[in-house]
């Protein structure tokens, strides 16, 4: 006996039902298993950093790991990359600092701050965004949104980290962001409102880069409309690259560079296509500092 359309209908309807109830209760133990941090912690390692950048060049490297630091593909991945590009600033983001990834950044030359937004309760495991760098920073600072992303109920997070400049009075602050991502525009306006308030603040050269969830052209407008008032440019990426940045279906792309107080050093922006071990690529630039 064939089952009739409504029969049929009806079973479809229980079957939507039960995946989104299966959906709200893993929404649910996400929440329940996930939990903010004090709003200003900060986890560092010096590792015999220079106290001021003393080159003309900077090369940066920005990408979003996915908390995927504490598996060998990944961290063979890091460290090879490492080794090509040799990074003067490296900026992470959904860092998951695991025994592991401390681990594999104890194999690198560089200092590094991490802050957190969320701690994982049932791992005991901070996830953040990391900055790494050949010099230490002379200032810190963390940046929770004041707005939270949906069920998990948590902020997403800046790092602001400042660096002396050899012969030079003024300083270069380096901002590493993961932007809020399911919310509205104005919700994700909001966060970047909050952190203009603080950037405009700087009169020096500025690198500002990491994934601003921009999924959409009014998110893209936002970002370009704070970064223009900061006087920022935006690393334009070769058309052969810009296809495999990060993006959400057929939005602009996730994941941006932008600086003041530089020039580009030709031919050096670069999309590392063949890393496989996140779901985004890493960004990587080599910036030549403009006289003071």
């Amino acid at each position: 006996m064939r089952p009739s359309p409504t029969m049929l209908l009806s079973l479809r309807l229980r079957s939507h039902a039960y995946k989104a109830a299966i959906m709200v209760l893993v929404l649910g133990l996400l929440s329940a298993c996930q939990y903010m941090p004090a709003p200003h912690l900060i986890i560092e390692q010096d590792r015999f950093c220079q106290s001021a950048f003393t080159g003309h060049t900077v090369r940066v490297l920005s990408w979003n790991i996915a908390k995927r630091g504490q598996h060998p593909h990944w961290q063979r991945d890091f460290l090879k990359m490492l080794t090509i590009y040799q990074p003067d600033i490296l900026l992470l983001q959904e860092v998951a600092l695991y025994e592991g990834m401390q681990q594999t950044l104890e194999q690198t030359h560089l200092g590094w701050v991490f802050t957190p937004n969320v701690l994982n309760r049932w791992e005991d495991v901070y996830a953040g965004v990391l900055a790494a760098a050949t010099v230490w920073p002379i200032k810190q600072q963390a940046l929770l949104s004041t707005v939270f992303e949906p069920f998990s109920n948590t902020p997403k997070v800046s790092l602001l980290t400042e660096y002396a400049l050899a012969q030079r009075t003024d300083t270069l602050l380096v901002v590493n962001i993961h932007a809020i991502n399911f919310v509205s525009t104005a919700k994700f306006k909001q966060q970047l409102d909050h952190l203009y308030e603080v950037l405009a603040q700087h009169q020096g050269p500025m690198i500002l880069a990491g994934d601003f969830n921009t999924w959409n052209q009014q998110r893209l407008r936002q970002l370009f409309n704070i970064t223009n008032h900061l006087q920022l440019k935006h690393v334009e990426f070769a058309p052969h690259d810009q296809q495999y940045i990060r993006r959400f279906l057929l939005s602009p792309p996730l994941d941006h560079i932008f600086y003041r107080g530089f020039r580009e050093r030709k031919h050096s922006a670069d999309v590392l296509q063949g890393i496989k071990s996140s779901d985004h690529k890493p960004l990587f630039i080599e910036l030549e500092l403009l006289a003071g």
